[in-house]
């Protein structure tokens, strides 16, 4: 009886629109599978996994209300990270489990032994690959005379001409053919967008706590949103072409969903910022649970993505926080400019708090005011003729 003991996560794929984990099975032998999961599973597993420092990554087999976690080796320090999973992951994950031989887990239309292979079949559940359609031996024939005649008069030209193009040749050496990059692994950082879609420059964070970026990066952070400005600051992001990152309250989404769907539609990022705007460090888990998974759950109902980006209210928060954080697939996200617009309301006092502090590798904190959106404008311009590429937190 076949019985599969281990499920290893050796890497996560992007081809495309879809996104595969590439698995090892540890059962009565190895085997790995190129496993197709939804978007928002596999941003989450990003979010937490980090495969170029030799970490050995182990799923679970334990979904509860659309959490699960994976444990992270290395040497002999292993430590538990929570995520976020889909409905759709769950049930394929009891598959994988419940699968009683290898031909079952062949049988399952979401794995393949080959990831190129699924590229070319359509996830119908057939295993076989199609057969390349053959011309027919006269046409076929026919072609290779055809060839053989160009390249017979083609040959007699280059013989002709070789002299006189000889040196020419030296001066403008044939090029190789370079072909585009294509994405294996999917990169949260990607600033790729599809065509016809202005990208917008952005930045992985790895960390659990962020408060600042690498030199010569700059992020706009605005916090307390959705509200009446927020097109407005999307607009002038969009203008300067730089980046942005919206840290939303919950209970503002009911006023301006619109807002949110345009944030969202543009390009920028999201992420949450509670639902009442609470001092999490003052508060117990339970309070916190609450307040951070509903925050999450209202936004991703918006957008359809994952929510991977947090930030505490005040910047205040305690063990707990960081707990729950992990266990939600949460990033934390402070900042280390503030240039106290929430307190001045003033638009030259904001740029002038900016220009005071060290801006490079700097994460700025804004918010949706009035002041906010007539300094915004001036802000870009000084940030981006100090050269700085200002980018949105991913």
């Amino acid at each position: 009886m076949h019985q599969v003991k281990l499920l290893q996560l050796i890497r996560i794929h992007k081809q495309g629109d879809t996104h595969y984990l590439h698995i090892m099975l540890h059962a009565n032998e190895k085997t790995t599978y190129y496993w197709q999961v939804d978007r928002e599973t596999a941003i989450r597993l990003q979010a937490i996994t980090d495969f170029s420092k030799g970490y050995f990554y182990q799923l679970s087999w334990e979904t509860t209300h659309r959490q699960s976690h994976i444990t992270q080796t290395y040497r002999n320090e292993s430590k538990n990270l929570g995520f976020i999973c889909s409905k759709r992951y769950a049930e394929q994950l009891t598959q994988i489990q419940h699968a009683e031989s290898t031909e079952q887990l062949e049988e399952l239309a979401f794995l393949s032994r080959n990831l190129a292979f699924k590229q070319e079949t359509s996830f119908s559940g057939s295993r076989k690959q199609r057969k390349q359609s053959k011309l027919p031996w006269p046409l076929t024939a026919t072609f290779i005379l055809l060839l053989a005649i160009l390249s017979s008069f083609t040959c007699h030209a280059i013989f002709t001409n070789v002299n006189a193009d000889s040196e020419k040749q030296e001066e403008t050496p044939e090029q190789p053919i370079q072909e585009e990059p294509k994405p294996e692994t999917m990169l949260p950082g990607d600033s790729m967008t599809s065509e016809g879609e202005r990208a917008i420059p952005a930045v992985a964070l790895n960390a659990e706590i962020s408060s600042g970026l690498d030199e010569g990066m700059v992020a706009l952070t605005f916090d307390d949103g959705p509200s009446d400005y927020s097109k407005q600051i999307v607009d002038i992001l969009m203008e300067f072409g730089a980046g942005g990152t919206f840290f939303l309250i919950g209970s503002n989404m009911d006023e301006h969903p619109d807002s949110v769907e345009y944030i969202h539609d543009n390009n920028f990022s999201i992420g949450t910022h509670s639902v009442n705007h609470i001092n999490f460090a003052n508060s117990s888990l339970a309070t916190q649970k609450g307040e951070l998974q509903q925050s999450i759950e209202m936004i991703e109902a918006v957008t359809g993505e994952a929510v991977t980006l947090f930030r505490p209210p005040y910047g205040q928060m305690n063990e707990d926080t960081k707990q729950l954080s992990r266990e939600l697939g949460q990033r934390i996200v402070l900042w280390n400019n503030d240039p106290k617009d929430w307190e001045s309301r003033n638009a030259s006092n904001i740029l002038q708090q900016v220009k005071s502090q060290d801006v490079s590798g700097s994460i700025i904190l804004l918010h949706e005011t009035e002041a906010t959106v007539e300094a915004l404008p001036e802000i870009i311009s000084y940030l981006q003729e100090h050269g700085l590429q200002l980018v949105s937190l991913q």
